[in-house]
């Protein structure tokens, strides 16, 4: 995708309709790479930044497979078992049978505080497990 930048104002933006950049260049800085960069024109010289990758958002839910095995992979699928295996009824009905684990769910708050995980850490985990494919 063009890379357009105007001088006058070090506006920069990546776009494929270059339309509304009326007076504006396609000229790219050497050796600039747009996968791992960012770049703009400013006080008369390219700045190149490199590129924040993309926070990868948090899954609403995962299959009991994948947040089994990114417990597993974490070091705490030990401690969830022997955690589910002193909770409620509910608990271990939701552990044993449930096809997919939600990231509001009472049962998946519950055993994270259990486990101490703060609410980032869960995310983490919800994003590990997402990543996982059977």
């Amino acid at each position: 995708m063009p890379h357009y930048y105007s001088p006058a104002t070090g506006e920069h933006i990546r776009t494929a309709d270059p339309a509304p950049w009326m007076g504006v260049t396609d000229i790219a800085p050497p050796d600039y790479d747009p996968a791992t960069a960012s770049a703009i024109w400013r006080d008369g010289a390219w700045v190149i930044e490199a590129a924040t990758p993309p926070e990868i958002p948090v899954p609403d839910a995962v299959s009991r497979f994948q947040a089994r095995a990114a417990l597993h992979q974490a070091g705490l699928l030990e401690a969830a078992e022997a955690a589910v295996a002193t909770s409620d009824m509910i608990v271990r009905l939701a552990w044993q049978d449930a096809q997919e684990f939600r990231r509001d769910s009472p049962t998946v708050a519950a055993l994270a505080d259990v486990l101490g995980l703060t609410p980032a850490q869960l995310d983490e985990l919800f994003r590990q497990a997402a990543g996982i494919v059977a």
